[in-house]
């Protein structure tokens, strides 16, 4: 048990020296080490059938998730009161995350649900903080939440 602990710390020491020469060994590691996966099904449904096959099971989740939403009326939007009560200065007009708020989030890291050891990631912090700061700040801009 031991030796396996060492050799896992080997290969984690030697991705994290390797990240900048190669990097798609180091993110197909950290997409093994997550617990979740992105596999749905199979699903059964109200008869009891099994459904496998990823058109019908998509078809399937559509017809429920159409079923339980409302249809809005987009035509009148009720008012929206102002809260915020102060000069513009004094509001929060732009959010910016810099390399280095991500380098001291890394560092500070504590065991996670995700199975990446924090000891790997800190090992790499100041390769990845510049890379996630330019992700994170794209995804402010953009409204969206990456996939991967």
């Amino acid at each position: 048990m031991l030796r396996k602990a060492r050799k896992r710390k080997a290969f984690e020491r030697k991705l994290a020296a390797d990240v900048t020469v190669d990097a798609k060994s180091f993110y197909r590691f950290v997409r093994f080490q997550a617990k979740s996966r992105d596999r749905v099904g199979p699903l059964k449904y109200s008869v009891g059938n099994i459904i496998e096959n990823d058109k019908c099971m998509s078809a399937l989740l559509n017809c429920f998730f159409a079923s339980v939403f409302t249809h809005e009326n987009v035509g009148s939007f009720p008012e929206v009161n102002q809260v915020f009560i102060g000069d513009s200065s004094q509001s929060l007009s732009e959010v910016k995350i810099t390399s280095s708020d991500v380098l001291n989030k890394v560092i500070k890291l504590k065991d996670g649900d995700d199975g990446i050891m924090p000891e790997f990631l800190q090992e790499i912090a100041s390769e990845i903080s510049e890379p996630l700061s330019i992700v994170y700040n794209k995804s402010i801009a953009e409204e969206v939440v990456p996939q991967e």
